[in-house]
């Protein structure tokens, strides 16, 4: 169906709907070349998939069947050269939505969110994250997880962009932060101390956009919950808190999302579980 993606050994949720009947058309990127931490985001797309199939079916928070959501799974990219990589990820996200199908991008690592912004150019990005991503140059890397939206900030200069959940930064992104107009940040301590009034920041950010990009890093969530990523950040989210504000996409136009930075090294943890029961949430929230 597409050149370069290899058809899942399981879809996710077992969730067998063609791409010309579907509402979403999910595919992973297992590539790890330019991670740092625990290398193991190669794994992340096929356990997150393995665990979906043991997630009870139902969503108290948005009263829904999963069975019920709307999706193709095209697969995984199979790709050996990073920049080949980048360039295929961009050509199937551009695809998927010429279909008018939602692209889900599962990984993998973070970089590849890059190629997704390229390809769809959003004028809004959420992004749910414990890093900014805002290096200039990460071990001797221009375009890597650490500075990718650096990359895409420079390039798409209008782009509204706000952090979500973010703890681990360093002064030179700081400082980038400070330079910028059209860089929101809410931290992990805000919205402990204050939903409320965090929830209102959020919303009012969608209230003016066109066209939402979403890209969840799960190191957004606390290493109590979720352990098996490449960088985990003490002090983050609760699985409950970062799914509560899924209900604010309801409310916007969402053209692509990506849940990304799986890292799993074992075959069997709950973490493999809450991965998928993010997606799941995610996916329900946009129906």
């Amino acid at each position: 169906m597409f050149n370069g993606i290899v058809s899942p050994s399981v879809p996710f949720g077992n969730l067998e709907i063609s791409l010309d009947k579907a509402d979403f058309a999910i595919f992973g990127v297992p590539l790890d070349q330019r991670s740092s931490g625990r290398k193991a985001t190669i794994n992340g797309p096929d356990l997150i998939r393995r665990a979906s199939l043991e997630i009870e079916e139902y969503s108290l928070r948005f009263d829904l069947d999963y069975n019920t959501l709307k999706v193709c799974d095209l697969g995984n990219i199979q790709v050996l050269k990073f920049e080949n990589a980048l360039e295929l990820v961009k050509k199937i996200m551009l695809r998927i939505f010429s279909s008018e199908k939602i692209p889900v991008m599962i990984g993998g690592e973070h970089t590849f969110t890059y190629s997704a912004i390229s390809a769809l150019h959003p004028t809004h990005i959420v992004v749910f994250d414990a890093h900014l991503d805002l290096r200039d140059e990460y071990l001797g890397e221009k375009l890597c997880h650490a500075t990718h939206f650096r990359r895409i900030l420079e390039e798409f200069d209008n782009l509204e962009i706000m952090y979500i959940g973010f703890r681990g930064f360093c002064q030179e992104e700081l400082d980038f932060i400070r330079e910028k107009n059209n860089i929101k940040v809410i931290s992990s301590y805000s919205i402990s101390e204050n939903r409320d009034n965090c929830i209102k920041e959020i919303r009012e950010f969608l209230s003016n956009s066109k066209r939402v990009y979403i890209s969840i890093d799960l190191d957004v969530l606390d290493p109590a919950y979720m352990w098996e990523v490449s960088n985990p950040e003490p002090e983050g989210l609760t699985p409950k808190e970062l799914m509560d504000m899924f209900i604010l996409f309801k409310e916007c136009e969402v053209v692509a999302a990506d849940i990304m930075e799986y890292s799993p090294l074992f075959l069997w943890t709950p973490c493999s579980y809450l991965a998928a029961k993010v997606v799941f949430e995610l996916l329900a929230s946009l129906t």
